[in-house]
This record gives structure tokens, C-alpha cells and sequence, in this order.
């Protein structure tokens, strides 16, 4: 071996010890973040006097929205996840009250990446039982087929939570109770003037009388949308849901 090799040999080594000094910084990897994204919609209810604005909290001191109010949203609120899918709790409490968790020990799975549907609903008088008060997850509503729409309906009418059928452009959901959401279905776009959303209780044809929600002869639903539709209570004012309000029917739309 030459001495030109070997002084070329003794050079590589001492770059290399040199590149594996222990004074050089060493750049940790970022750690990976996932995250989903959630709308919470508020259809909490009581006597008409009380501020059933609310506010959210994922785990115990994650703020995700405040001062909802009745029948309003908070949209594309983000989730932090540890990992690609997790349980996380979600809790609700009135923010103008003292902080009580009306939906304690609720737990909800959560998937990177994913958006979600939120709505709170019930009685807040009510501890227990049908009508106490809770948060209903659904998956985000898929755009439709060209030319479709996609509707999904959920009963959130407190002061009546007996079951519903709900009649829409020739489809028929049957038997919807309380705190419910139905299946996604999907009809073809009418024409202009052409759309029909009746409700009636379960087992009744409508008949122009018994109908707990009419609206025929209207455009409601265009072409290529989708629309999460809730039956609940008009709120008295931007401060007061009230199981005694009367009963609207709202739509909302994804895209």
C-alpha cells in the first residue's frame, strides 16, 4: 500500500470520528400528531328561563367550544388523539352555571383524520332516563352521487319524544325515537317547488291534520348535497332552550 493511499485512508477515519463528536446537536424526530374534527350542535332544553348555552371539553381541561347556543354550533372544532384511534371522553356543562358535567363518564371513539356530527340533546332537569341529558355521535355525512341527495334526520324534540315516521321525496323513515339518528338516505333532486318533508307519528298517514311537521311544495334539497335534518324546539332566545317551544325542523348542510 502506497503512503498516498494510506494518508487518504487516516483522513476518512478522522472524518468519520469527527461526524460522531458527542459535543454535535442531535435533532429528536417530531412526534407524530393526529387529530379529527368535530361540530357540536346544542339542543339542550328546560323551562324557558334557563341558559342552557353550553360549553365543551374533551378529557378534563381541553377546551373545544364555549358559550354554544340553543340550536347553534360550534364547527370544525379540532380533537387531539395520542394515537390513530382512541376513546376520549367529550363533556357538556351550561356556561353560565357552576360547572356540573351534565353527561358525566361519556366516552366516544375518535379516528384520525375523521369528521364528526355532535349534537346535545335531553332535558337537563332530567338525570335519568330518555331524556337525560347526552351527546350523539354520528360520522359526517358523505357528498352523494351527482344528481342525488343524501339526508339524514334526527329526533331531538324533548317535550314530544314519542317515535316518528318521516316522509321525504317518496322515502319513508319509520319508527325514529328520541335521541335517534336514521340511516343515510338518498333520493333524486326534484325539480323546483317539488320537495316534500311531512312528519307524523309512528303508524299514522299523514292526512293534513295529525302532522307534527309539514312542508310540500317548497325547494329544500338541491342536487348533489347532503343535509343532516333535526326536529327539535325553537329556542325562546339566543340564551334559553324551552321543552315547551315549538317544533322546527332544521337543516343543515355539509358541503
Amino acid at each position: 500500500m502506497t503512503r498516498k493511499t494510506l494518508l487518504i485512508i487516516a483522513g476518512i477515519v478522522l472524518l468519520l470520528i469527527a461526524g460522531c463528536s458527542d459535543d454535535d446537536p442531535v435533532t429528536p424526530p417530531k412526534a407524530k400528531i393526529y387529530t379529527a374534527a368535530g361540530n357540536f350542535h346544542n339542543f339542550l332544553v328546560a323551562d324557558g328561563a334557563v341558559d342552557t348555552r353550553l360549553s365543551v371539553l374533551q378529557g378534563a381541561d381541553i377546551n373545544i367550544a364555549n358559550h354554544i347556543v340553543p340550536n347553534g354550533a360550534a364547527i370544525n372544532r379540532g380533537l387531539l388523539l395520542d394515537k390513530p384511534q382512541v376513546t376520549s371522553s367529550l363533556s357538556f356543562f351550561l356556561s353560565g352555571g357552576d360547572g356540573t358535567i351534565l353527561n358525566p363518564a361519556e366516552v366516544f371513539p375518535l379516528e384520525h383524520d375523521q369528521r364528526y356530527i355532535f349534537m346535545a340533546l335531553g332535558n337537563i332537569y332530567t338525570a335519568q332516563g330518555q331524556l337525560k341529558p347526552t351527546l350523539m355521535q354520528m360520522p359526517a355525512l358523505a357528498a352523494p352521487a351527482a344528481g342525488k341527495v343524501a339526508f339524514r334526520f334526527t329526533h331531538a324534540l324533548a317535550g314530544a319524544p314519542g317515535p316518528v315516521d318521516v316522509h321525504v321525496n317518496g322515502q319513508i323513515i319509520t319508527n325514529l325515537v328520541f335521541g335517534k339518528a336514521s340511516a343515510t338516505v338518498t333520493f333524486d333532486a326534484r325539480a323546483a317547488g317539488e320537495d316534500t318533508l311531512i312528519i307524523v307519528p309512528t303508524g299514522v298517514e299523514p292526512d293534513g291534520n295529525n302532522e307534527i311537521w309539514k312542508d310540500t311544495g317548497s325547494t329544500t334539497f338541491l342536487a348533489d348535497r347532503d343535509y343532516e335534518s333535526i326536529m327539535a324546539h325553537n329556542a325562546r332566545d339566543a340564551f334559553n332552550g324551552d321543552i315547551n317551544g315549538t317544533v322546527q325542523v332544521f337543516l343543515l348542510e355539509s358541503h
